[in-house]
């Protein structure tokens, strides 16, 4: 009773390891596919995973051991093996779970040894694209995507003409269409660029459509399915 009045476990189980905190974290949040995938890629891949000798260690002695130096060494070398994405990306991660873990087992973390990155300004700042097509090039991109399968032809190709990202492509459903009024909704559509909604469809792309739509199969969501038809291409 007295444990009990105290806010003390009644029987001392032994702590979680960052492994488990991993997967409590993966399973409770509600994490997009693609974030999902990177997840497994740092954190479960045998090849990709980068804090394989870490995962194991009980929560208590992994947090006493995680110095700041031992931090910033582990950092560096993932910055100069994988690159500057993959290093940024997966101490991002780290620090997101060990974050949940302070809410979960505050009785086990007590604070978040990746912060000393941000403390030491270490973060690799993202740069932006300025890579493009350029006009005298567009010709031959187009015919290049000329020689493609029927179904990656017509996605980028709608993806050129709407400017769409590719997973915004690749997600559109025959329910977001509408072709007698030229427009397709991206409303409910998980879309990085979140001000999205009610948008014209060009008259390729509508051309385009069209021809997909008299070869749609019965049962088909995605306007670029897979083979099976009930998934995304």
């Amino acid at each position: 009773m007295k444990a009990l009045r105290e806010g003390k476990p009644v029987t001392e189980t032994p702590p979680p390891t960052l492994r488990k905190l991993y997967q409590h974290y993966v399973h409770g949040k509600k994490l997009k596919a693609n974030t999902a995938a990177s997840y497994r890629i740092y954190f479960e891949n045998e090849r990709g995973a980068k804090f394989p000798t870490w995962m194991d260690v009980p929560l208590p002695q992994l947090i006493h051991m995680l110095r700041p130096d031992l931090v910033m060494a582990r950092f560096q070398e993932v910055l100069s093996l994988s690159g500057e994405g993959a290093a940024r990306n997966a101490f991002k991660m780290l620090q997101a779970i060990i974050n949940y873990g302070m809410i979960l087992y505050p009785q086990h973390v007590s604070r978040n040894p990746v912060k000393v990155i941000t403390v030491a300004e270490l973060w690799p700042k993202i740069k932006a694209r300025t890579t493009r097509i350029e006009p005298e090039h567009l010709k031959t991109f187009y015919h290049a995507l000329l020689s493609f399968p029927a179904i990656h032809r017509d996605c980028y190709l709608v993806t050129l003409y709407q400017g769409l990202r590719p997973d915004e492509a690749h997600s559109l459903r025959w329910q977001d269409m509408n072709l007698e009024e030229r427009l397709f909704d991206l409303t409910l559509m998980d879309s990085e660029t979140k001000h999205r909604g009610v948008l014209p469809l060009s008259r390729q792309t509508v051309k385009i459509l069209t021809r997909r739509q008299a070869g749609r199969r019965e049962g088909e969501v995605y306007v670029f399915p897979s083979e099976s038809g009930r998934s995304k291409s």
